[in-house]
């Protein structure tokens, strides 16, 4: 759309291409939720306008829900002992975890949400990685993102102002149909599992060359 519209690409000369996600075949297992808290699953490298100061700053807000922030990310221009220091500042270092890869257990009813505020993007992989894990999403409605969140599967925030997306959170933890965002959110990640349609777009693409 942006080629549209600010680069006055003609349409007809747009192929939109769709990212690739491999559905996590994990193994069953028993997961105790009992007394589980809104554990909340952030993947990104640590770049600042990914947002991750302002996603801590924003759950800092939010003061009686269980929350419990899990990032995952290369260091970038942000480093881990920034984002330590700025949640320990806040008062909310316990409730900040790193990980370093994704397990069967950071998956929807374990885990209860996806987010991604950063401040640019095109077609985020993160948020194919949280649909696989069946987890509804709130993304900041930037690029792509707004063809792959919605109301079913999570939550598009409008804005990136902090007390506006503790506000979102907060709704979503109290939403009575989040498990039913959760069944949406497997079924988009569903749709972009099918590789054969990815590769056929590159196919034709190829085939379209060859004959120029």
């Amino acid at each position: 759309k942006e080629l549209i519209k600010k680069e006055f690409v003609p349409k007809n000369k747009v192929l939109v291409i769709d990212n690739y996600i491999e559905i996590k075949n994990f193994k069953k297992k028993n997961i105790n939720i009992k007394n589980k808290k809104f554990k909340i699953l952030c993947i990104a490298n640590f770049y600042k306008y990914k947002g991750h100061s302002l996603l801590i700053e924003s759950l800092s807000l939010i003061k009686k829900i269980p929350w419990k922030l899990y990032l995952m990310g290369e260091e970038r221009d942000f480093r881990r002992n920034d984002l330590k220091y700025i949640s320990k500042k806040l008062g909310i270092y316990k409730r900040i975890k790193f990980i370093k890869k994704i397990k069967n257990i950071y998956s929807y009813p374990n885990f209860s949400l996806g987010v991604s505020i950063s401040k640019t993007e095109s077609f985020p992989n993160a948020i194919l990685e949280y649909f696989s894990l069946k987890l509804p999403v709130a993304a900041y409605g930037i690029g792509d993102i707004q063809r792959l969140v919605n109301n079913k599967n999570g939550k598009i925030l409008k804005n990136r102002n902090p007390n506006y997306i503790s506000k979102k959170t907060n709704e979503l933890y109290f939403d009575k149909k989040l498990a039913l965002k959760s069944k949406y959110a497997f079924q988009k990640a569903i749709k972009f599992s099918k590789i054969k349609n990815t590769l056929k777009k590159y196919d034709n693409i190829i085939k379209a060359l060859c004959v120029e």
